[in-house]
């Protein structure tokens, strides 16, 4: 290799198809450091490609003068043996789309960490560069009289100023940001698709990045890229660390077989969808990343308002760069939180209880003077009837004992039957959602024919805890009382994915047809995925904690006719994937409100992972025959939907 002459390669770090990285040690200085060397042979310094490979170097080598802490720094570029070069950091530890992928739940002192550095770097970018870039003599600064070492510089400069020297990253997604290991930092890197003064660093491309990442009106015109353009960019990464994913997916198996329809799906989500509730993605980030344990909102609310600000359709509506919305996340860290007023509560209507009587030869409570003790009375009772009272005493006493010892003891039974109710209350509840789930007896004889019960669908199940090896310690809330016993836990809910499913079928027909798991965890994650809802109950919105009219989601229904009908609203083949150990399943859903059919046709694989790979507006609630051609001049599927 070219560079083996100066340095010792000791693993190469990242490919590329225009060039590779290389982790290395200096062979006489015996620094270490990331080598970026260009694939394509270069004639000369005069190259096109060298002068492409110099452009991105020199952006990157500006930025570098203010030494922001959270860029990467490259050093001076060369042209060795016909490939060009160029030194930088080496950052050691993972990007940020493998570290999410990784802990599932970013904490949220992580979260204010990526805040604070990485949208400080983009404010850096858009903003304050200019103190580091602009020269006296080419941009006609005035030298301040009291000063010399200043310059005055009025609003109308530094708009001025801003705008030449500020530089656009114009390629901000999940896989350009570094978390180092050391001590947790974020950086950004690969400024290759930058622009600077409105130039872009590759001239011949002005490509606007990684499509789940791109703003609404570079799908338009991708001459038309702002600082409000990474502001969107920005919003995705930070909704992305909140939410533990983005709000619009790429549906890799639409992409692989037709990258332009996958193209034109995100380019309509990007433009037309809102986002999915941050809360309710980061509530299923957490149940994940922490099995057993119940979610509590950790962040403010003026985060997701900054994040949906930043997600705006229309740029006039964002903040107008990254300068902007740093300070707009900055002062409301320094407001001081709401505090809340503490309420004394005093019972009504208590009863006053009665002072003592003063005690023999105590101060007289009525009079306030001390009373003079009387005498003994000379004329004593005869000694058997004082005998008679003592006696009675005694007996008087112990039946008070008795009694206080009774309802101690009551007391005690009925506490602890309290407390272990209470306990019981706090239990996360889950559902089975499985046509029919075995409870075994003990954690011990799992794989073991020692069954307790067999559970029917939608059994409440109280989450005592998370077993080893995929089982789950409840206890079963059946028809013959609660019985404790382990479950598999792939095949429980929580109560609001339980809810969400239950509403999906539109009768009980439709609830027989799709009766597989891996059938329904699909639906389930696409209506989530859409934002749907299916009938809930006013009963389960209680349980829940909310109200109907705070949920307005549409809702979408599955209506089935019996099993004897040729023809149905679920139907099963093997056309996408004859090979599949799964069937397809192509559904029919129908609107509560308008009674708008669509059609959704669904590929499983081989370990249950479901995607979407058709949807068209459905002219019948009933399918007769679906079919799958493949254009073998595209090579795109296409689909042929018979209707009854």
């Amino acid at each position: 290799m070219v560079f083996l002459r100066d340095y010792k390669k000791i693993e190469q770090i990242g490919k590329g198809s225009f060039a590779n990285i290389y982790l290395v040690k200096h062979l006489t200085l015996n620094y270490v450091r990331a080598i970026k060397v260009s694939n394509e042979m270069i004639d000369s310094e005069d190259d096109p490609a060298y002068q492409t490979f110099l452009n991105e170097c020199k952006v990157l080598l500006k930025i570098g003068n203010g030494s922001h802490p959270n860029i990467v720094h490259i050093y001076q570029p060369r042209l060795i043996d016909n490939r060009a070069i160029v030194e930088m950091d080496y950052v050691d530890g993972e990007t940020l789309a493998k570290y999410i992928e990784r802990v599932k739940f970013v904490p949220i002192d992580e979260v204010h960490r990526f805040f604070k550095e990485i949208v400080c770097a983009m404010a850096y970018c858009h903003h304050d560069i200019y103190k580091f870039l602009m020269d006296p003599n080419e941009d006609n600064l005035t030298p301040d009289p009291e000063n010399g070492h200043r310059y005055i510089i009025d609003d109308a400069t530094k708009r001025r100023l801003i705008e030449k020297y500020s530089v656009i990253h114009n390629d901000l997604h999940s896989n350009n940001v570094m978390r180092r290991s050391y001590d947790e930092s974020f950086i950004l890197l690969d400024f290759g698709l930058a622009i600077q003064d409105g130039n872009c660093v590759k001239s011949s491309s002005r490509n606007g990045g990684a499509l789940e990442y791109m703003a609404p009106e570079k799908f338009n015109n991708q001459n038309i890229i702002t600082k409000q353009s990474d502001v969107y960019s920005l919003g995705i990464l930070l909704y992305e660390v909140l939410a533990g994913r983005v709000p619009f997916v790429l549906d890799p198996m639409l992409f692989s077989s037709n990258p332009t329809s996958a193209q034109y799906d995100m380019m309509n989500k990007q433009q037309h969808d809102t986002p999915p509730s941050i809360e309710a993605l980061r509530r299923e980030a957490f149940e994940k990343a922490n099995p057993g344990q119940t979610y509590t909102k950790d962040y403010p609310d003026w985060m997701e308002e900054i994040i949906l600000k930043c997600l705006e359709k229309n740029p006039a509506n964002r903040y107008a760069d990254a300068k902007e919305l740093f300070d707009d996340y900055k002062a409301k860290c320094q407001s001081p939180a709401p505090q809340r007023k503490k309420v004394r509560f005093v019972p009504r209507n208590r009863p006053q209880t009665p002072p003592p009587p003063p005690a023999a030869g105590s101060a007289s409570q009525s009079s306030g003077k001390p009373t003079t003790p009387t005498k003994p009375d000379n004329h004593t009772q005869p000694e058997g009837k004082t005998g008679k009272q003592n006696g009675g005493s005694k007996l008087n006493k112990g039946l008070v004992a008795f009694i206080i010892i009774m309802v101690v003891a009551l007391l005690t039974v009925l506490g602890i039957l309290a407390y272990n109710s209470y306990q019981e209350s706090r239990l996360p509840r889950y559902y089975n959602y499985a046509s029919s789930l075995r409870l075994r007896a003990t954690q011990d004889t799992i794989g073991k024919d020692n069954i307790i019960a067999s559970l029917p669908y939608g059994t409440k199940l109280l989450m005592l805890d998370y077993g080893n090896n995929g089982w789950s310690h409840v206890k079963a809330i059946t028809d013959d009382g609660k019985q404790d016993g382990y479950v598999s836990s792939d095949y429980i809910l929580d109560e609001s994915d339980f809810y969400l499913l239950d509403g999906i079928f539109g009768n009980n027909e439709a609830r027989e047809q799709i009766s597989q798991s891996n059938y329904r965890k699909a639906l389930l994650k696409y209506f989530k995925r859409q934002n749907y809802r299916g009938y809930i109950s006013d009963e389960a919105y209680k349980n829940l904690g909310t109200e109907p009219y705070s949920d307005s989601r549409e809702m979408w229904q599955i209506f089935c006719s019996p099993k004897t009908s040729g023809s149905n609203s679920v139907y099963y083949c093997k056309e996408y994937n004859k090979s599949s150990k799964n069937k397809d399943m192509v559904v029919v859903l129908q609107n509560g409100n308008s009674n708008a059919l669509k059609l959704v046709y669904f590929y499983i694989d081989d370990d249950n992972n479901a995607y979407v790979v058709y949807e068209e507006t459905a002219y019948s609630s009933r399918i007769r025959n679906v079919s799958v051609g493949t254009s073998w001049w595209t090579g795109e599927k296409s689909f042929s939907i018979d209707y009854e």
